[in-house]
């Protein structure tokens, strides 16, 4: 039985992009990434959000057929490859590669989804992760805690989450200061 996973990089004060739409605050260090690459090594299914999706597709299919040349790097893309992906989206008409297209959330769909996949059910992207919270169908949160403050952007959790309670189930240091800590979602 999967679970639904929301994963997300973020500022010490909560957001996951800066106030111009940019993430290069979050780029992690080969620490971070690989422990990245062991978390998506896990997962059975990749759901995320439109902007998620144009940042990922085309990036990573691409540092597979042109290797970055870093081993960590490399690997996350071959891992990235064989993941089944979906991209939630009310404007797309055409998902791109292999990535299926959804247009709407349907939290009977989800449940039965969560009954067929093994492992993490990974949500990314602060507002299709809002929008499951909303449905009560985000079992767990994954978050990466960069040691920078930004000031504003695009909070990592939305309205959906208001009035959760969220208990800790782990919390890691790593040797350059990012924190990485799960939470259950209740």
């Amino acid at each position: 039985m999967g679970k639904f996973v929301y994963y997300a990089t973020v500022s010490l004060d909560g957001y996951m992009e800066d106030p111009d739409g940019g993430i290069n605050f979050s780029e992690p260090d080969e620490e971070v990434h690989r422990h990245s690459n062991r978390w998506m090594e896990e997962t059975g299914l990749v759901i995320m959000g439109r902007r998620l999706c144009e940042v990922m597709e085309p990036f990573w299919p691409d540092t597979l057929e042109n290797p970055a040349g870093i081993g960590y790097v490399d690997e996350f893309a071959q891992i990235w490859a064989r993941k089944p992906k979906l991209v939630f989206s009310r404007t797309m008409t055409e998902a791109p590669g292999d990535v299926g297209l959804i247009h709407e959330l349907d939290p009977a769909w989800a449940e039965e989804l969560r009954d067929k996949v093994d492992g993490m059910i990974s949500v990314g992207g602060a507002d299709l992760a809002s929008a499951f919270a909303a449905e009560g169908l985000i079992d767990e949160i994954q978050m990466l805690t960069v040691p920078k403050v930004l000031g504003g952007g695009k909070p990592m959790l939305g309205p959906g989450f208001l009035g959760r309670d969220l208990s800790l189930i782990e919390s890691h240091p790593f040797s350059a200061g990012t924190i990485t800590s799960r939470y259950a979602v209740t």
